[in-house]
């Protein structure tokens, strides 16, 4: 028993749930039509199709009583032909159009933009707004949106050879929403840079010099001080109004040295004492010119040694000073100095380790030193200088 309960609502539930998903229709079973009457209640267009829901349907009944239904599944439509069928009784009718009438307002969506260097406007997503009369003899307007427009700039000053960033131009645009009617409208376009990296000529500004530095290593760096031993690489490039630049010139072709004074390559050139040079390049239009510098380098300590000066006499016990050696430098120009000539008290670049004089094992004296030496000071080395021994070691009973 329970099962059979059980079985009739489930089959209940479904009728109903199937029943709500339906679109409302007339009752049939109690009420007779007796005539079927077709309203057009949307706006159709040449261009689209109708659909049913375009249309209601009045239906009188032999009662006296009126009702009026949607026309979703209750409407035909046969090409221009409307027909709704109501128990025995059927209505008939046909799609009204609703006529263009002309362009109430044209708008673009985003900024119209001109990009340097080009004739055209770029295309911009543009609202219409469309005026129309619709089936009931009604003025209506609606709004409808083109992604292809095409912009024409009509400025007949226009150049985009001498057009600037910022520039301010006429453009017009003409939009056709059906046969026979359009209308023409202009707006302002603004020019605005090239968004890629690609040189434009005619947009020439200026030359450019770049030096690319390498150390004794071949290691790139960007500091101001060149040292003796680095090398340099020039490259001489063409930059337009949007700062892209060219990199790829031609010595010859694209520029030219000034009385024909030119280093012999331009990769690698060594930096020395004496490679100061200035070289002059001429734009090959003679729309620039500019200096190519190569500078001198700065010399620094690449070794140092040390040794006792002749004749010198050092007394245990006492303090040995700096002024009783010679300090030799090698310099990265390859010239040896002595150390007269090398100021090694700036910065304290000599520090005296065992200044007091004193005999090791073997019965020497060997002072040591730490030395700053390299690029910048920046490096430290311990140095030591030849033994002192025999008379130039002195007791300190018979210093003197």
């Amino acid at each position: 028993m329970k099962k059979s309960i059980s079985a009739i609502l489930i089959a209940a539930l479904m009728l109903f749930a199937f029943t709500a998903c339906e679109q409302q229709v007339p009752n049939f079973l109690t009420k007779t039509p007796s005539a079927v009457v077709i309203e057009q209640v949307g706006d159709v267009f040449a261009t689209s199709e109708a659909t049913p829901s375009d249309f209601n349907v009045l239906v009188t009944f032999e009662d006296g009583t009126e009702t009026t239904y949607p026309g979703l599944n209750l409407v035909d439509i046969v090409g221009e032909k409307v027909s709704a069928k109501v128990g025995s009784v059927t209505g008939e009718g046909y799609v009204a159009l609703s006529k263009i009438t002309g362009v109430e307002s044209l708008t673009p969506d985003e900024e119209l933009e001109i990009v340097q260097g080009s004739d055209t406007v770029a295309t911009v997503p543009t609202t219409v707004v469309v005026n129309y009369t619709n089936h009931n003899g009604e003025a209506k307007t609606y709004e409808k949106q083109y992604s292809t427009l095409e912009y024409k700039i009509s400025d007949s000053t226009f150049s985009k050879d001498t057009a600037k960033v910022g520039d301010k131009v006429e453009v017009k645009v003409s939009v056709s929403p059906a046969a026979g009617v359009s209308k023409e409208f202009k707006f302002e376009a603004t020019v605005v840079a090239k968004s890629t990296t690609q040189y434009i000529d005619s947009l020439f500004d200026h030359l450019e010099v770049v030096y690319t530095y390498k150390d004794s290593t071949g290691n790139a760096y960007t500091s101001s001080t060149h040292w003796v031993g680095d090398k340099v690489t020039v490259s001489i490039n063409a930059v337009d109004s949007n700062g892209n630049k060219n990199t790829s010139l031609t010595a010859g072709t694209d520029y030219y040295w000034k009385d024909d004074k030119k280093p012999a390559s331009l990769n690698d050139i060594a930096i020395s004492l004496t490679s100061k040079t200035s070289y002059t390049v001429i734009d090959a239009k003679g729309r620039d010119e500019v200096v190519v510098e190569i500078v001198n380098g700065t010399d620094y300590v690449t070794n140092v040694s040390v040794a006792p000066k002749a004749n010198e006499k050092f007394t245990i016990g006492q303090q040995a000073t700096l002024d009783q050696f010679d300090f030799t430098v090698t310099l990265a120009s390859n010239d040896a100095e002595a150390a007269k000539s090398w100021n090694y008290n700036l910065s304290n670049v000599v520090a005296f380790v065992n200044p007091t004089v004193a005999k090791d094992q073997s019965g020497n004296y060997i002072p040591q030193f730490l030395v700053k030496y390299g690029k910048d000071l920046a490096e430290v080395k311990s140095i030591k200088s030849d033994a002192i021994s025999g008379t130039s070691l002195v007791e300190p009973t018979t210093a003197g």
